[in-house]
Protein backbone atom coordinates (compact mmCIF):
# COMPACT_ATOMS: atom_id res chain seq x y z
CA UNK A 1 0.00 0.00 0.00
CA UNK A 2 1.58 3.31 -1.57
CA UNK A 3 1.26 6.34 0.75
CA UNK A 4 -0.47 9.43 -0.40
CA UNK A 5 0.61 11.75 2.52
CA UNK A 6 3.58 13.04 0.51
CA UNK A 7 1.37 15.13 -1.72
CA UNK A 8 -1.25 18.38 -1.07
CA UNK A 9 -3.18 20.05 -3.27
CA UNK A 10 -3.35 23.88 -3.52
CA UNK A 11 -6.69 25.76 -5.13
CA UNK A 12 -6.52 28.90 -6.14
CA UNK A 13 -10.19 30.65 -6.81
CA UNK A 14 -10.13 32.89 -9.67
CA UNK A 15 -12.95 34.51 -10.71
CA UNK A 16 -12.28 36.59 -13.37
CA UNK A 17 -13.14 36.84 -17.12
CA UNK A 18 -12.28 33.85 -19.62
CA UNK A 19 -9.45 35.73 -21.02
CA UNK A 20 -8.13 36.70 -17.25
CA UNK A 21 -8.29 33.07 -16.23
CA UNK A 22 -5.86 32.03 -19.42
CA UNK A 23 -3.56 34.73 -18.70
CA UNK A 24 -3.32 33.92 -14.98
CA UNK A 25 -2.58 30.24 -15.64
CA UNK A 26 -0.36 31.03 -18.34
CA UNK A 27 2.01 33.89 -16.73
CA UNK A 28 1.28 33.34 -12.97
CA UNK A 29 0.11 29.50 -11.75
CA UNK A 30 2.23 27.63 -14.24
CA UNK A 31 5.45 29.81 -13.70
CA UNK A 32 5.09 30.28 -10.15
CA UNK A 33 4.94 26.21 -9.53
CA UNK A 34 7.60 25.22 -12.13
CA UNK A 35 9.96 27.68 -10.81
CA UNK A 36 9.52 26.61 -7.42
CA UNK A 37 9.22 22.49 -7.63
CA UNK A 38 9.95 21.74 -11.49
CA UNK A 39 8.57 18.43 -12.49
CA UNK A 40 6.46 17.63 -9.16
CA UNK A 41 3.23 19.30 -9.92
CA UNK A 42 0.51 19.27 -11.75
CA UNK A 43 -2.34 21.61 -12.92
CA UNK A 44 -6.36 21.03 -13.35
CA UNK A 45 -8.49 23.61 -14.32
CA UNK A 46 -11.49 23.41 -11.83
CA UNK A 47 -15.47 24.35 -10.98
CA UNK A 48 -15.40 22.83 -7.63
CA UNK A 49 -16.45 26.20 -5.21
CA UNK A 50 -16.13 28.48 -8.39
CA UNK A 51 -13.34 28.49 -11.32
CA UNK A 52 -10.62 27.36 -9.61
CA UNK A 53 -6.90 26.06 -10.01
CA UNK A 54 -6.48 22.55 -8.35
CA UNK A 55 -2.58 21.73 -7.92
CA UNK A 56 -1.68 18.52 -7.32
CA UNK A 57 2.29 18.20 -5.69
CA UNK A 58 4.72 16.50 -4.03
CA UNK A 59 6.76 19.02 -1.59
CA UNK A 60 7.31 20.99 1.29
CA UNK A 61 8.29 23.94 -0.41
CA UNK A 62 4.99 25.49 -1.46
CA UNK A 63 4.25 27.82 1.62
CA UNK A 64 0.21 28.95 1.40
CA UNK A 65 0.49 32.15 3.03
CA UNK A 66 3.92 33.22 0.62
CA UNK A 67 1.75 32.15 -2.85
CA UNK A 68 -1.60 34.08 -1.51
CA UNK A 69 0.88 37.08 -1.19
CA UNK A 70 2.07 36.03 -4.84
CA UNK A 71 -1.17 36.17 -6.54
CA UNK A 72 -2.23 39.42 -5.14
CA UNK A 73 1.17 40.79 -6.10
CA UNK A 74 0.44 39.37 -9.74
CA UNK A 75 -3.05 40.73 -9.63
CA UNK A 76 -2.18 43.98 -8.54
CA UNK A 77 1.13 44.52 -10.81
CA UNK A 78 -1.49 43.51 -14.32
CA UNK A 79 -3.97 46.18 -12.98
CA UNK A 80 -6.69 42.90 -12.42
CA UNK A 81 -9.62 44.28 -10.77
CA UNK A 82 -13.21 43.74 -10.31
CA UNK A 83 -16.37 44.58 -8.99
CA UNK A 84 -18.79 42.67 -7.08
CA UNK A 85 -21.53 42.81 -10.19
CA UNK A 86 -18.60 41.68 -12.68
CA UNK A 87 -17.43 38.72 -9.97
CA UNK A 88 -21.33 38.17 -9.46
CA UNK A 89 -22.13 37.47 -13.64
CA UNK A 90 -18.91 35.56 -13.75
CA UNK A 91 -19.82 33.21 -10.67
CA UNK A 92 -24.08 32.81 -12.06
CA UNK A 93 -22.95 29.70 -14.45
CA UNK A 94 -20.68 27.84 -11.96
CA UNK A 95 -24.09 28.23 -9.55
CA UNK A 96 -26.24 27.30 -12.10
CA UNK A 97 -24.37 23.53 -13.19
CA UNK A 98 -22.78 23.10 -10.33
CA UNK A 99 -24.66 20.84 -8.56
CA UNK A 100 -25.21 19.13 -11.86
CA UNK A 101 -21.52 18.67 -12.45
CA UNK A 102 -20.70 16.95 -8.95
CA UNK A 103 -23.16 14.33 -10.06
CA UNK A 104 -22.13 13.40 -13.26
CA UNK A 105 -18.64 13.55 -11.73
CA UNK A 106 -19.24 11.14 -8.90
CA UNK A 107 -18.24 13.89 -6.34
CA UNK A 108 -21.56 14.61 -4.69
CA UNK A 109 -21.53 15.12 -1.16
CA UNK A 110 -18.05 17.11 -1.61
CA UNK A 111 -19.21 19.85 -3.15
CA UNK A 112 -17.44 23.77 -2.18
CA UNK A 113 -20.02 26.25 -1.65
CA UNK A 114 -19.51 29.10 -4.07
CA UNK A 115 -18.63 32.58 -2.44
CA UNK A 116 -17.82 35.58 -4.23
CA UNK A 117 -15.47 36.44 -1.15
CA UNK A 118 -13.15 33.58 -2.07
CA UNK A 119 -11.96 35.66 -5.45
CA UNK A 120 -8.25 35.27 -5.30
CA UNK A 121 -8.19 32.91 -2.28
CA UNK A 122 -5.62 30.07 -1.61
CA UNK A 123 -5.91 27.42 0.29
CA UNK A 124 -3.51 24.42 0.90
CA UNK A 125 -5.00 21.39 2.06
CA UNK A 126 -4.02 17.46 2.23
CA UNK A 127 -5.91 15.12 -0.30
CA UNK A 128 -9.41 13.73 -0.04
CA UNK A 129 -8.50 10.33 0.24
CA UNK A 130 -12.04 9.26 0.22
CA UNK A 131 -12.85 10.36 -2.89
CA UNK A 132 -9.19 8.91 -4.27
CA UNK A 133 -10.41 5.25 -2.74
CA UNK A 134 -14.03 6.02 -4.53
CA UNK A 135 -12.36 6.72 -8.15
CA UNK A 136 -9.06 4.84 -8.39
CA UNK A 137 -8.27 1.21 -7.87
CA UNK A 138 -5.31 1.05 -5.94
CA UNK A 139 -2.98 3.98 -4.16
CA UNK A 140 -0.36 2.59 -6.43
CA UNK A 141 -3.07 3.91 -9.05
CA UNK A 142 -3.12 6.99 -7.90
CA UNK A 143 0.35 7.99 -7.80
CA UNK A 144 0.43 6.36 -11.26
CA UNK A 145 -2.16 8.88 -12.86
CA UNK A 146 0.11 11.59 -10.29
CA UNK A 147 3.26 10.82 -11.76
CA UNK A 148 1.54 10.73 -15.12
CA UNK A 149 -0.02 13.81 -14.76
CA UNK A 150 3.90 15.30 -13.85
CA UNK A 151 5.16 13.72 -16.96
CA UNK A 152 2.59 15.57 -18.95
CA UNK A 153 2.63 19.02 -17.49
CA UNK A 154 5.46 20.22 -19.55
CA UNK A 155 3.79 19.65 -22.87
CA UNK A 156 0.88 21.31 -21.17
CA UNK A 157 2.19 24.40 -20.57
CA UNK A 158 4.15 24.39 -24.06
CA UNK A 159 0.89 23.73 -25.37
CA UNK A 160 -0.93 26.99 -23.57
CA UNK A 161 1.70 29.22 -24.79
CA UNK A 162 2.27 28.34 -28.14
CA UNK A 163 -1.27 27.53 -29.72
CA UNK A 164 -3.59 30.15 -29.42
CA UNK A 165 -6.17 29.74 -32.06
CA UNK A 166 -9.12 27.29 -31.44
CA UNK A 167 -8.69 25.52 -35.01
CA UNK A 168 -5.04 24.11 -34.37
CA UNK A 169 -5.66 23.04 -30.64
CA UNK A 170 -8.46 21.25 -31.91
CA UNK A 171 -6.38 19.90 -34.41
CA UNK A 172 -3.61 18.92 -31.70
CA UNK A 173 -6.34 17.61 -29.85
CA UNK A 174 -7.06 15.39 -31.70
CA UNK A 175 -3.57 13.59 -32.89
CA UNK A 176 -3.11 13.54 -28.75
CA UNK A 177 -6.30 11.20 -29.61
CA UNK A 178 -4.47 9.06 -32.06
CA UNK A 179 -1.41 8.86 -30.11
CA UNK A 180 -3.08 7.20 -26.90
CA UNK A 181 -4.74 4.98 -29.27
CA UNK A 182 -1.43 3.97 -31.38
CA UNK A 183 -0.59 2.76 -28.06
CA UNK A 184 -3.19 0.02 -27.91
CA UNK A 185 -1.56 -3.68 -28.78
CA UNK A 186 -4.15 -4.12 -31.50
CA UNK A 187 -3.51 -0.72 -33.13
CA UNK A 188 -5.90 2.76 -33.64
CA UNK A 189 -8.54 0.80 -35.37
CA UNK A 190 -9.52 -1.02 -32.23
CA UNK A 191 -8.78 1.56 -30.16
CA UNK A 192 -11.53 3.90 -31.45
CA UNK A 193 -14.42 2.09 -29.67
CA UNK A 194 -12.99 3.30 -26.30
CA UNK A 195 -13.64 6.76 -27.74
CA UNK A 196 -16.56 6.04 -30.00
CA UNK A 197 -18.45 4.66 -26.35
CA UNK A 198 -17.71 8.48 -25.37
CA UNK A 199 -19.53 10.13 -28.38
CA UNK A 200 -22.12 7.44 -28.44
CA UNK A 201 -23.35 8.06 -25.26
CA UNK A 202 -23.53 11.62 -25.61
CA UNK A 203 -25.90 11.39 -28.73
CA UNK A 204 -28.06 9.01 -26.87
CA UNK A 205 -28.22 11.20 -24.35
CA UNK A 206 -28.89 14.14 -26.42
CA UNK A 207 -31.83 12.35 -28.45
CA UNK A 208 -33.68 12.17 -25.16
CA UNK A 209 -33.47 15.94 -25.17
CA UNK A 210 -34.18 16.59 -28.96
CA UNK A 211 -30.61 17.82 -29.32
CA UNK A 212 -28.85 14.58 -31.58
CA UNK A 213 -29.78 16.35 -34.84
CA UNK A 214 -28.22 19.35 -33.51
CA UNK A 215 -25.10 18.09 -32.23
CA UNK A 216 -24.27 15.68 -35.29
CA UNK A 217 -24.75 18.46 -37.88
CA UNK A 218 -22.58 20.88 -35.92
CA UNK A 219 -19.94 18.20 -35.62
CA UNK A 220 -19.85 16.86 -38.86
CA UNK A 221 -19.68 21.06 -40.56
CA UNK A 222 -16.85 21.29 -37.97
CA UNK A 223 -15.54 18.27 -39.07
CA UNK A 224 -15.49 19.19 -42.48
CA UNK A 225 -14.23 22.94 -42.03
CA UNK A 226 -11.06 21.66 -39.92
CA UNK A 227 -10.87 19.34 -42.78
CA UNK A 228 -10.11 16.23 -40.54
CA UNK A 229 -10.37 13.45 -43.18
CA UNK A 230 -6.94 14.08 -44.04
CA UNK A 231 -5.54 14.59 -40.34
CA UNK A 232 -2.53 12.73 -41.82
CA UNK A 233 -1.10 15.74 -43.69
CA UNK A 234 -2.48 18.61 -41.34
CA UNK A 235 -0.16 20.96 -40.01
CA UNK A 236 0.47 20.42 -36.54
CA UNK A 237 3.40 21.40 -33.88
CA UNK A 238 5.51 18.58 -34.71
CA UNK A 239 7.76 19.15 -31.14
CA UNK A 240 4.52 19.43 -29.26
CA UNK A 241 3.29 16.03 -30.51
CA UNK A 242 6.72 14.14 -30.02
CA UNK A 243 6.79 15.88 -26.14
CA UNK A 244 3.08 14.10 -25.77
CA UNK A 245 4.12 10.76 -27.38
CA UNK A 246 7.29 10.59 -25.31
CA UNK A 247 5.08 11.09 -22.24
CA UNK A 248 2.31 8.64 -23.38
CA UNK A 249 4.79 6.05 -23.98
CA UNK A 250 6.52 6.13 -20.82
CA UNK A 251 2.78 6.29 -18.97
CA UNK A 252 1.63 2.99 -21.18
CA UNK A 253 4.71 1.67 -19.99
CA UNK A 254 4.00 2.09 -16.30
CA UNK A 255 0.58 1.52 -16.60
CA UNK A 256 1.53 -1.82 -17.94
CA UNK A 257 3.94 -2.96 -15.69
CA UNK A 258 1.21 -1.72 -12.50
CA UNK A 259 -0.96 -4.38 -14.03
CA UNK A 260 1.57 -7.02 -14.49
CA UNK A 261 2.04 -6.50 -10.77
CA UNK A 262 -1.86 -6.74 -9.65
CA UNK A 263 -1.47 -3.05 -9.39
CA UNK A 264 -5.09 -2.46 -9.91
CA UNK A 265 -5.91 -4.15 -7.05
CA UNK A 266 -6.51 -2.93 -3.58
CA UNK A 267 -8.72 -3.29 -0.48
CA UNK A 268 -10.11 -0.25 0.80
CA UNK A 269 -10.26 0.95 -3.47
CA UNK A 270 -12.28 0.64 -6.12
CA UNK A 271 -13.04 -2.66 -7.76
CA UNK A 272 -12.28 -3.59 -11.43
CA UNK A 273 -15.53 -5.35 -10.34
CA UNK A 274 -17.76 -2.15 -8.96
CA UNK A 275 -16.34 0.12 -11.80
CA UNK A 276 -17.59 -2.43 -14.31
CA UNK A 277 -20.62 -2.70 -12.75
CA UNK A 278 -20.95 1.08 -12.45
CA UNK A 279 -20.40 1.72 -15.79
CA UNK A 280 -23.09 -1.12 -16.83
CA UNK A 281 -25.28 1.07 -14.72
CA UNK A 282 -24.51 4.13 -16.46
CA UNK A 283 -25.08 3.26 -20.06
CA UNK A 284 -28.07 0.90 -19.33
CA UNK A 285 -31.59 2.03 -20.74
CA UNK A 286 -30.04 5.38 -21.99
CA UNK A 287 -31.32 4.10 -26.29
CA UNK A 288 -27.65 3.85 -27.24
CA UNK A 289 -27.45 0.64 -29.68
CA UNK A 290 -23.44 0.48 -28.94
CA UNK A 291 -24.02 0.02 -25.42
CA UNK A 292 -27.18 -2.29 -25.58
CA UNK A 293 -24.81 -4.87 -27.80
CA UNK A 294 -21.51 -4.23 -25.60
CA UNK A 295 -23.16 -5.07 -22.03
CA UNK A 296 -25.21 -7.82 -23.30
CA UNK A 297 -22.06 -9.59 -24.69
CA UNK A 298 -21.21 -12.85 -22.65
CA UNK A 299 -17.90 -12.12 -21.81
CA UNK A 300 -18.58 -8.17 -20.80
CA UNK A 301 -17.08 -9.08 -17.49
CA UNK A 302 -13.68 -10.50 -18.80
CA UNK A 303 -13.59 -7.86 -21.58
CA UNK A 304 -13.56 -5.03 -19.01
CA UNK A 305 -11.10 -6.31 -16.00
CA UNK A 306 -8.56 -7.82 -18.60
CA UNK A 307 -4.77 -6.11 -18.93
CA UNK A 308 -5.71 -4.76 -22.18
CA UNK A 309 -9.14 -2.38 -21.26
CA UNK A 310 -7.64 -1.46 -17.82
CA UNK A 311 -4.04 -0.16 -18.93
CA UNK A 312 -5.92 2.04 -22.19
CA UNK A 313 -9.03 2.83 -20.15
CA UNK A 314 -5.95 4.16 -17.19
CA UNK A 315 -4.64 6.25 -20.79
CA UNK A 316 -7.74 7.40 -22.39
CA UNK A 317 -8.85 8.97 -18.74
CA UNK A 318 -5.68 10.64 -18.32
CA UNK A 319 -6.40 12.36 -21.95
CA UNK A 320 -9.72 13.29 -20.50
CA UNK A 321 -8.23 14.89 -17.27
CA UNK A 322 -5.72 16.88 -18.85
CA UNK A 323 -8.23 18.64 -21.51
CA UNK A 324 -10.03 21.35 -19.70
CA UNK A 325 -6.45 22.67 -18.64
CA UNK A 326 -5.42 22.87 -22.36
CA UNK A 327 -9.24 25.08 -22.72
CA UNK A 328 -10.67 22.10 -24.31
CA UNK A 329 -14.69 22.29 -23.09
CA UNK A 330 -17.30 19.34 -22.96
CA UNK A 331 -18.24 20.02 -26.51
CA UNK A 332 -15.02 20.40 -28.17
CA UNK A 333 -14.10 16.97 -26.04
CA UNK A 334 -17.12 15.34 -27.54
CA UNK A 335 -16.36 16.76 -30.91
CA UNK A 336 -12.87 15.26 -30.78
CA UNK A 337 -14.32 11.62 -29.86
CA UNK A 338 -16.59 12.22 -33.06
CA UNK A 339 -13.96 13.51 -35.28
CA UNK A 340 -11.00 10.97 -34.26
CA UNK A 341 -13.61 8.04 -34.38
CA UNK A 342 -15.35 9.19 -38.01
CA UNK A 343 -11.67 9.10 -39.19
CA UNK A 344 -10.74 6.06 -38.46
CA UNK A 345 -13.80 4.48 -39.65
CA UNK A 346 -13.33 6.23 -42.98
CA UNK A 347 -9.89 5.24 -43.00
CA UNK A 348 -10.02 1.96 -42.50
CA UNK A 349 -13.73 1.57 -44.03
CA UNK A 350 -15.39 -0.03 -40.56
CA UNK A 351 -17.68 0.77 -38.15
CA UNK A 352 -18.27 -0.18 -34.75
CA UNK A 353 -20.55 -3.12 -35.50
CA UNK A 354 -17.54 -4.02 -38.27
CA UNK A 355 -14.73 -3.73 -35.44
CA UNK A 356 -17.01 -5.55 -32.44
CA UNK A 357 -17.35 -8.83 -35.07
CA UNK A 358 -13.65 -8.72 -35.50
CA UNK A 359 -12.20 -8.50 -32.89
CA UNK A 360 -14.29 -7.92 -29.71
CA UNK A 361 -17.99 -9.59 -29.81
CA UNK A 362 -18.20 -12.92 -32.11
Amino acid sequence: MAKLDKYKKAKIYFFGNEEEKQKFLKEFVAPYFKRKIPGRYFINRDWNGGPNYEIIFSSRLIDEKELQEEVFSFCKKKGFSWTREQIEDNLAIYRKNQQNLLQMEQKKGIGTPIERENHLRVVIEPLNEEYYRSTYNSSEHVKLHFKSRFLLQPSIEKTLKRITEKDDLLILVINLFRITMNLFQYGEKYASVMYYSNIAGVFAIAKQYNAESYLRENYKKLYNRLNIDRLDTLSVDEELLSGYRKAWTAIYELSLKLYQKGGFSEEGYLSVEEQGNRMKSNVSGIGSEFHEVLISEESIDRMITSETHLVFRSITNLLYNILPTLNINFLEKNFCCYAITEFIAKKYNTSWKEIFKERIIS
